[in-house]
């Protein structure tokens, strides 16, 4: 259980510097331009820190939190960051091998085809529905994935459900968590500028 939430607060924190970073990097520039390619490039550098140390759940269910990153960059930048971030995922995941790169292509696939037509109403939402949105994202995302992934089993176990149910939650909750700071902080921001 240790090992869980050890990876857990890794994968957590990548997404925190993924996210500090950008804020950082905006602060100081004069311009907007650019802004998409750092948008993706750290969606995709930290896609794949959460790629590079997944969570062990139980079982041999391994699970991370790399569409997090695809989604926010998704949202927030549109097919312009969803593309790269998209290639960058499904290199990577074929890169690591294993049986489960196929159904994270299919889902990346349905990802990259519908989130960032949501690209415009996101930016256009005040800053709760911005965070029910993505969260609402999060939590469809990880249950069409784990729902995918019961196909692969003969039968479904309590080992399965368990891991279902602990995906959900930390995909969903995390999600929540850091759509909730980055509103305050890019809030922060907008005061302080």
């Amino acid at each position: 259980m240790f090992d869980l939430i050890e990876t857990l607060l890794g994968n957590v924190f990548f997404l925190l510097l993924g996210m500090l970073f950008y804020l950082m990097i905006i602060e100081y520039k004069k311009t907007t331009d650019g802004n998409v390619i750092i948008l993706a490039l750290l969606s995709s550098i930290v896609m794949v820190m959460c790629m590079s140390f997944p969570i062990h759940i139980s079982h041999g269910f391994i699970f991370d939190l790399r569409y997090i990153p695809f989604i926010i960059g998704s949202l927030f930048g549109g097919f312009p960051v969803a593309i790269p971030i998209y290639a960058v995922l499904n290199i990577y995941r074929l890169i690591i091998g294993g049986p489960g790169w196929v159904p994270s292509f299919f889902i990346s696939s349905l990802v990259v085809v519908t989130i960032p037509f949501l690209h415009t109403s996101f930016l256009a939402s005040n800053d709760l529905k911005k965070i029910v949105m993505a969260s609402g994202l999060a939590l469809f995302h990880v249950f069409f994935y784990v729902s995918s992934l019961s196909f692969f089993f003969t039968s479904l176990t309590n080992e399965f459900y368990y891991a279902a149910k602990l995906m959900i939650t930390m995909q969903t909750l995390t999600m929540v968590f850091l759509m909730a700071l980055l509103m305050f902080l890019l809030k922060f921001h907008q005061k302080t500028r």
